[in-house]
């Protein structure tokens, strides 16, 4: 019974790491249904489809190996401390492990939502910047030609008392 549990305990994260190693090799053709990880975004390019199935395949097994020894070094360590309710950890198990599958799947969503714009294009990141520079800075203000700027606060306090050109005090 207890090689039944372990075994159990063992599928889900061994379908991570299988499902991320195959899918690392062999990449999913376009729109195929069955194995991929689709969203409005992968669909409409290739190149957010393979990003998306090279994150996702990436974290599945790393997530798989990850979950595959907590899970077991749980359940040894309940068996070891506890006489009972194996079965309850089993299924304690099965839903951290299911839970770790759907992080991987939002995580790798959000990922591709970060990167591509809703038509599937590569979002340029300092083109919000570029923008900015082009109107005169970040804050908004219009930048100083670059003979009129004023003078730094240090200099306009140091001239205090100086004479001005005319010779005024």
């Amino acid at each position: 019974m207890t090689f039944l549990q372990m075994i159990l305990v063992a599928l889900i994260p061994a379908g991570m790491i299988i499902y991320g190693k195959w899918t690392r090799k062999r990449r999913a053709p376009m729109k195929n249904f069955k194995i991929s990880f689709m969203t409005r975004r992968t669909v409409r390019s290739n190149e957010a489809w393979n990003y998306a199935h090279s994150l996702f395949s990436n974290l599945m097994f790393v997530i798989g190996i990850n979950v595959f020894v907590c899970s077991e070094a749980f359940y040894l360590a309940v068996r070891i401390f506890k006489n009972e309710a194996y079965w309850i950890c089993v299924g304690a198990l099965a839903a951290a492990q299911i839970l770790g599958v759907l992080m991987g799947y939002f995580f790798c969503s959000w990922m591709v939502r970060r990167v591509y714009d809703i038509n599937g294009d590569l979002i340029d990141p300092y083109a919000e910047e570029e923008e900015n520079e082009e109107d005169g800075g970040a804050d908004g203000r219009e930048a100083p030609e670059p003979g009129n700027a004023e003078p730094e606060a240090g200099e306009a306090a140091g001239r205090l008392g100086e004479n001005d050109e005319e010779g005024h005090k």
